[in-house]
């Protein structure tokens, strides 16, 4: 195991996996918006789907702004989300670690087992950006709103 905190190929992989973790959420706000601009001009069943989906957010979004209660529920279950993505993230990378040598010794088997062991870390780490995502559009929808002597509280 000390053989591998000396072997720069680790640091490599660490760092590298540490540098892409940090980009993917910016990356996933910008596919996202690149898919609505693709999808503008089509027609048919995709654009109904489309249409569908964002109509549905919306109508979400609109039961739910002004509900203080549900906003706070949305932003627990946003931080709830990345603890977990969190914890299993560092239990990844603690696995990983710990790997006896057979797996070591051949790069395929290496690369399968860290695929299975980063699957939970990835699906916790795409639910917490699909609630990051809602509470960012509840607080971007709830500012838009004008109000005239009346409380958001």
């Amino acid at each position: 195991m000390s053989a591998m905190f000396s072997n720069p190929e680790w640091w490599t992989t660490l760092i590298l996996g540490g540098v892409v973790s940090s980009i993917i959420p910016k990356a996933y706000k910008t596919l996202q918006n690149i898919a609505a601009l693709l999808v503008v001009g089509t027609k048919g069943r995709l654009q109904t789907f489309m249409r569908r989906q964002k109509r549905n957010r919306l109508i979400k979004i609109k039961s739910k702004r002004f509900d203080s209660v549900a906003i706070n529920r949305e932003i627990t279950l946003s931080y709830a989300l990345f603890v977990l993505f969190a914890i299993t993230s560092i239990a990844t990378i603690a696995a990983i670690a710990n790997l006896p040598s057979n797996p070591q010794r051949s790069e395929t088997a290496t690369v399968l087992v860290g695929f299975c062991l980063a699957g939970p870390a990835f699906l916790f780490e795409i639910a917490w950006l699909n609630a990051s995502t809602r509470v960012d559009s509840l607080i971007k929808y709830r500012k838009r709103i004008k109000r005239i002597h009346r409380q958001l509280y």
